[in-house]
């Protein structure tokens, strides 16, 4: 796990700092709109800071669901895709993820 960390580091660290330093130029290759390019250079200069995080947190569930925990990591997906944002969500997270998974 700690090379897997590893090599996700030096490609989120890149990111995010591409992301700090260049966020004009990077928005400038899908547009040429004054208004969305300032609108991206905010989105990805905030965003930079999550890259890190981001990351974590897609290696431990990949580790969990690897060691058997395949419920713990499908609720965590469903909870950061945002199905567990209203009352109940949890419940409909359960749901979906025994029916992705085979539960009965």
């Amino acid at each position: 796990m700690r090379l897997t960390v590893g090599y996700c580091l030096v490609v989120t660290v890149t990111t995010a700092i591409a992301f700090l330093l260049i966020p004009g130029r990077l928005v400038s290759l899908f547009t040429r709109d004054a208004q969305v390019i300032a609108d991206g250079v905010l989105y990805l200069r905030v965003i930079a800071f999550a890259q890190i995080g981001q990351s974590f947190e897609l290696i431990l569930e990949g580790a969990l669901a690897g060691a058997g925990y395949t419920f713990c990591a499908a609720s965590r997906e469903h909870v950061r895709d945002g199905d567990a944002h209203t009352p109940g969500g949890l419940v409909v997270a359960r749901v979906r993820a025994g029916r992705y998974l085979g539960w009965r």
